[in-house]
């Protein structure tokens, strides 16, 4: 009696065509928010790695040199970035990092989502007594 009343609605099978559907939808939330997990992985990884350049660049007797190197020493031991740059700018009273990559991508088609960061501030000097 069912099956004459399958043939007869025309809905036989569809709910086969509704769970692959459904599950399409469920993978693609799924997948979505483990790329939006990685993509903030990478923003915070790239913001610390911008502050630990910082810190290195803007001591008395630091360089834009050995805050670049500690800015890719701390990407390096965290990961979670591809294709780095590090850009440190100082002068006599100021420094600015730059920390730019990508973040990975879980879709092999796709560009990887691109994340950067900035850290600036002063320089730490002795400026002497009045």
């Amino acid at each position: 009696m069912k099956r004459l009343r399958r043939a007869a609605t025309g809905q036989s099978g569809g709910s086969g065509i509704e769970f692959a559907l459904l599950a399409a939808l469920f993978l693609g939330l799924v997948f979505g928010t483990i790329q939006l997990a990685q993509f903030y992985l990478a923003g915070t990884v790239a913001k610390a790695a911008a502050n630990v350049a910082y810190e290195q660049a803007r001591a008395d007797n630091g360089t834009a040199a050995g805050g670049q190197a500690a800015g890719y020493g701390y990407v390096s031991s965290h990961g979670g970035l591809s294709n780095v740059s590090i850009a440190v700018t100082r002068t006599p009273t100021t420094v600015q990092v730059t920390v730019s990559g990508n973040s990975p991508s879980l879709v092999p088609f796709l560009p990887p989502p691109g994340v950067e960061q900035t850290a600036s501030g002063p320089t730490e000097r002795w400026v002497g007594a009045p």
